[in-house]
């Protein structure tokens, strides 16, 4: 299209569909030569999920979670909220989730953040109390406030770093029976210093999803090993990321479709996986 078409295409678009879809249509057509390059992906990320959490008022509107509060200024994963607000952030994680809980009624979550996971499946009732690890002052602080603005404050207990005596911990000043708890755990690598033979053993009668952190394109040997140490009490499993459906949204129709993707990333280095434990006992 030469400049008088670009012109005319311009005057047009600008009367019929107004200044801000003029200026989409002029940038795909004149390039980055006038206008900047694009932002920062997890920055445009954070701006698209401001603009839903605005539509949706903080409030998860789907999913298993929906009804839940979050806070669109929180310490972290503030360019998650969008796929949050649509139930699909971590979506295999929180449909096995779903059907592990059947028969416990305590989350343990290690490395709670601010409280997504613990907060949402109360609010759920698909636990009764939650157990929330997490070593960052702030990310205690927000889990205290996030859980005070969805009504479930006296059932969040919230504690300090995991250690690999964390279940004794449980036990011991908590008096939790081991058997009820669904734990989740999500500390950036330290699963591998966690976790030990001993620890596991110890979980032999939890159900647990962990996210694995390895470097990509490298066999780790720190998953092999600790695949090999879930054995003999476990049945184990992996998920990683899997499809997501954008159709069932009204609110995301009129989106551009560059949009309504970068808003369900999750901006991984690399195809995420999680492993899955389910006591043989109970399997």
């Amino acid at each position: 299209m030469g400049i008088r078409g670009v012109a005319k295409s311009a005057r047009y678009t600008l009367r019929e569909k107004g200044i801000s879809e003029t200026l989409r249509v002029a940038k795909k057509y004149i390039g980055h030569h006038v206008f900047d390059a694009n932002e920062d992906p997890t920055t445009h990320r954070y701006r698209l999920s401001q603009r839903l959490a605005s539509k949706f008022d903080g409030t998860v509107t789907y999913g298993p979670f929906t009804g839940l509060k979050l806070d669109t200024n929180s310490w972290w994963g503030a360019a998650d909220r969008g796929s949050m607000l649509l139930g699909l952030y971590e979506l295999e994680v929180l449909t096995w989730m779903d059907s592990a809980r059947v028969g416990r009624s305590v989350l343990v979550d290690l490395g709670a953040a601010d409280g997504y996971y613990a907060i949402g499946a109360l609010r759920a009732g698909w636990v009764e109390h939650a157990y929330c690890f997490e070593m960052s002052e702030a990310g205690r602080s927000a889990i205290a406030q996030n859980a005070a603005a969805n009504g479930v404050g006296d059932r969040v207990t919230i504690l300090g770093i995991a250690t690999p005596s964390f279940v004794e911990e449980l036990k011991q000043n908590h008096g939790v029976d081991i058997a009820q708890c669904l734990v989740l755990i999500d500390i950036e690598g330290a699963e591998f210093d966690v976790l030990t033979p001993s620890t596991l053993t110890s979980l032999s009668r939890a159900a647990l999803v962990i996210e694995l952190h390895e470097e990509p394109g490298v066999v780790s040997s720190k998953i092999d090993a600790l695949t090999d140490a879930c054995l003999e009490s476990f049945t184990c499993a992996f998920l990683t990321t899997s499809a997501r459906d954008l159709s069932a949204f009204p609110e995301l129709q009129l989106w551009p479709d560059d949009d309504r993707w970068a808003l369900c990333s999750e901006s991984r280095a690399y195809q995420m996986r999680w492993l899955t434990l389910t006591p043989i006992s109970h399997s």
